[in-house]
């Protein structure tokens, strides 16, 4: 090989390494390509009428008119189109505007806003406008919008992509809190079988309501459309074969419902329960609410001043009744309610020493408004299957807040709170409350019927 040869060999060395410089000199210098000519632009995503802001927080299930700012940060190049991906978990709804260009929401498995003939000049911004939910998943979870932009008006070509701008982060929507239910008509004592409302013994008053709230416990989560369905609690075992009926499932209208929920079994001390679709494949969770306490019982009776007023309940062939003396009634009304039940026990609840025990009967009569109701008749009447002993043999257990005199003619023992004794006789003449009144027999049913007066107050206790 000659010295031409040599020569040009040279040659092609030098052009060579002056290519491979070029193309070092661009992939080195990138990151300042970004402030001297490089085609970049830059991405913010906030609610409307705030300031733009990467990092948007948003409560699970909140509802936001959101603004899109789009800015073209490069020195010569006019940006044509761009797509920015919804972030993961926000919805878009409605029809997106734009201030310059055209914008369309493309439905898909990520969907994302199509900005189209934007002719945006360099330095400029333009904005879109949409309004989004936030679906119900567990916060706090960072979610990005992702986005590409092009120099052609139509998103076409190869080879003229925009680069974000490596000056500038990314936008994403952090999504805080869980939505949660929460009683906002909390439910009231009622009658067995009676529609539960928010107003004691008042099927017609205004329903248990329920709402389903955003992540921050504030605003109500208008667009969720799956059902709510109520459940209770029970307060005992011998109230864990009730039955909770009527209306308790319910799809929310702007984000509350409204049940009429009833039971059929009498306790005191139950809970609703709230909740709706559990944690599901696609992250939705929503968390449950407990009610207050409540009470339902057999019967109640609004008592009036003169007017005769009492209430009744039964279980099986046991029928008890109270009699509300209305002529000492305090004010123009008060609810007497009263629960009754058989127990199977060979000893009462309370301490009493009752002789020949096989079978007792529980009673509980109780005021809303204690001591207004004055001197009541409890009458307790049991089937010929339970009553079984002479009549003179049955005794009343009675217990009360108050002290009274017992059958042994001393005051009652204060046993757990209470006062417990057994009740006297009430005198022919002039009976003094609280005590016994001569028990009676139908002749025909052979039913017992075993009766007391009760003063004012909540008395409770057996009858043996």
């Amino acid at each position: 090989m000659g010295a031409s040869d040599t020569s040009e060999h040279r040659t092609r060395r030098r052009v060579l390494v002056g290519v491979a410089l070029l193309l070092a000199g661009v992939v080195v210098g990138s990151g300042t390509a970004a402030a001297h000519g490089a085609k970049t632009y830059k991405v913010s995503v906030d609610a409307e009428a705030a300031s733009p802001a990467v990092d948007l927080s948003a409560p699970a299930g909140a509802s936001r008119s959101m603004v899109l700012t789009l800015s073209n940060t490069a020195t010569s190049q006019r940006l044509g189109s761009a797509n920015i991906q919804v972030a993961a978990d926000v919805v878009v709804g409605g029809t997106p505007t734009i201030s310059q260009g055209s914008v369309a929401l493309v439905a898909g498995p990520a969907p994302y806003l199509a900005l189209r003939n934007l002719s945006l000049a360099p330095g400029r911004s333009l904005q879109v406008r949409f309004g989004t939910t936030v679906r119900c998943v567990a916060g706090p979870k960072a979610q990005a919008w992702p986005s590409s932009a092009k120099q052609a008006n139509d998103y076409n070509g190869f080879g003229n992509d925009f680069v974000y701008d490596p000056r500038a982060p990314r936008p994403s929507t952090t999504i805080t809190g869980t939505c949660s239910l929460r009683f906002d008509g909390q439910p009231a004592d009622a009658e067995r079988l009676a529609t539960i409302s928010t107003s004691s013994f008042q099927p017609a008053g205004p329903p248990v309501r329920v709402g389903i709230y955003d992540g921050a416990g504030v605003d109500a989560v208008a667009w969720w459309s799956r059902p709510i369905v109520l459940g209770f609690v029970p307060p005992d075992p011998d109230a864990a074969g009730a039955h909770l009926q009527g209306t308790t499932s319910v799809v929310p209208t702007g984000g509350s419902a409204s049940f009429a929920p009833n039971l059929d079994i009498s306790a005191s001390g139950y809970r609703l329960t709230a909740t709706t679709s559990p944690l599901l494949a696609d992250g939705t969770m929503v968390a449950g609410a407990t009610s207050s306490e409540f009470t339902v019982v057999d019967d109640a009776t609004a008592c009036i001043q003169g007017r005769a007023c009492s209430v009744s309940a039964s279980q099986g062939n046991t029928r008890a009744r109270v009699d509300v003396d209305t002529g000492r009634v305090v004010g123009t009304a008060v609810i007497a309610e009263l629960q009754v039940s058989i127990d199977s026990a060979t000893a009462p609840a309370f301490e009493c020493s009752i002789p020949s025990i096989s079978r007792s009967v529980e009673f509980e009569v109780d005021e809303l408004v204690p001591g207004s109701t004055g001197l009541k008749t409890v009458s307790i009447t049991l089937p010929a299957s339970v009553a079984t002993k002479p009549l003179d043999q049955y005794r009343v257990c009675f217990a009360s807040r108050t002290v009274f005199i017992t059958r042994d003619k001393v005051p009652a023992p204060f046993v757990g709170g209470v006062y417990v004794g057994l009740l006297p006789d009430c005198s022919k003449k002039n009976p003094a409350a609280p005590c016994a009144r001569p028990t009676t027999c139908d002749p025909w049913t052979k039913s017992v019927t075993v009766s007391f007066l009760a003063p004012k107050g909540d008395p409770w206790g057996k009858v043996a």
